[in-house]
């Protein structure tokens, strides 16, 4: 693209040639969460309604931890004379019967961090104490946090450790699109491909038959990448594009792909509404259990974990309904208020439609009212 990433004529040009060639309306699913607020932020989903329609994926990793993964952190961050230390969108994500935000209230020591190399530095700094940082992310954050571990192994800081809640973004959207489903095409998120590269990307059109565009997030980008999606769709093509070629490539950065395979190995994950996905998660390889935060702790665990009533992260993040069509949104569910992730979170659809798709939750309701 030879045009300025926030060209306002370009911009415009492009939403009159996606209406243009849309021969129906297309059902297009933005995987990331970045893309679904930059979409909401720039009003795509209302200057292009009756043309695309916007579906949000799992690519939220706030969203998609589990509420069992919620409890299990709150657990570890109630053991006596520990420092946790968290993202801050994991704060005010409930779980059962309480919230990590709640148990700070009550005297907890949890600390928000901006990178796993803060906790390692608390840890440094507090020699006796431990240090328990919960690793809730995609390939996007997991090489820094294989980082930190290294750090504290070469200097045997051994009060430092890593709870691994990493899942990884391929493998979910495979086994969504074994099952699913009415979605055109995919807007993938650039910056797990610019870790992965395009082929850990290529089964989505050679498997599924699903055009898919990796793209940025400036309003240039993510227009274009929808353009090509409507064109591959008018001309029944099933390909993968890489949108963002400023940044992604096609091997990805192999630094950084070798830090995680350094430290952590591929296993079995459960997702939030997807359930159990096979070599979805990351777990801490042996030579690292020292820091390895299962292997250090066995705080006690609540037996089970029943869903929270009537919230439907699950189904949002999976494309089956809109956050409009959840009973407790805006209603219940507010960002002061939050009954689940995705109204928590920075990346959560809720919080997108709530913040910026007012003026259109009227027309939405009722197109999703008993959906």
């Amino acid at each position: 693209m030879t045009h300025p990433l926030n060209d306002p004529a370009h911009v415009q040009n492009l939403l009159e040639t996606i209406r243009s060639k849309t021969p129906r309306v297309l059902r297009i699913m933005e995987v990331c969460g970045t893309h679904t607020h930059a979409v909401s932020r720039y009003s795509f989903r209302q200057t292009l309604d009756g043309h695309i329609d916007f579906i949000s994926g799992p690519g939220c990793p706030v969203c998609v931890t589990t509420q069992a993964d919620i409890d299990k952190m709150i657990a570890y961050a109630r053991i006596p004379d520990t420092i946790t230390t968290t993202f801050g969108d994991m704060l005010r994500v409930p779980g059962t019967h309480s919230s990590l935000a709640k148990i700070k209230a009550e005297g907890a020591d949890i600390r928000v961090v901006f990178s796993p190399l803060d906790a390692l530095k608390i840890a440094v700094d507090n020699p006796a104490r431990q240090v328990i940082f919960f690793g809730v992310g995609f390939e996007t954050t997991v090489p820094v946090v294989a980082a930190s571990l290294k750090h504290a192994m070469r200097q045997n800081t051994k009060n430092y450790s890593v709870l691994s809640l990493h899942k990884t973004v391929p493998e979910a959207l495979h086994a969504l699109f074994s099952n699913h489903h009415r979605i055109d095409g995919l807007l993938l998120p650039g910056h797990v491909a610019a870790v992965l590269g395009l082929e850990p990307f290529s089964f989505l059109p050679q498997l599924h038959r699903l055009p898919s565009v990796v793209t940025g997030f400036t309003p240039v980008e993510i227009l274009h990448s929808v353009k090509l999606l409507t064109q591959m769709v008018q001309n029944n093509e099933n390909k993968l594009i890489n949108g963002y070629p400023r940044v992604v490539t096609q091997s990805g950065n192999p630094l950084a792909r070798k830090e995680i395979v350094d430290v952590f190995y591929q296993s079995d994950a459960q997702w939030r509404g997807l359930g159990d996905i096979p070599n979805s998660g990351l777990r801490i390889r042996p030579d690292f259990s020292l820091w390895d935060a299962e292997q250090k702790f066995q705080p006690s665990l609540p037996d089970d974990t029943p869903s929270l009533t009537e919230c439907c992260c699950g189904a949002i993040i999976t494309g089956q309904m809109k956050p409009v069509a959840c009973p407790l949104f805006k209603n219940i569910c507010t960002p002061e208020n939050p009954q689940g992730p995705c109204m928590v979170s920075g990346e959560g659809a809720c919080a997108a439609y709530y913040q910026y798709d007012r003026h259109f939750l009227r027309k939405e309701t009722a197109d999703n009212h008993g959906k």
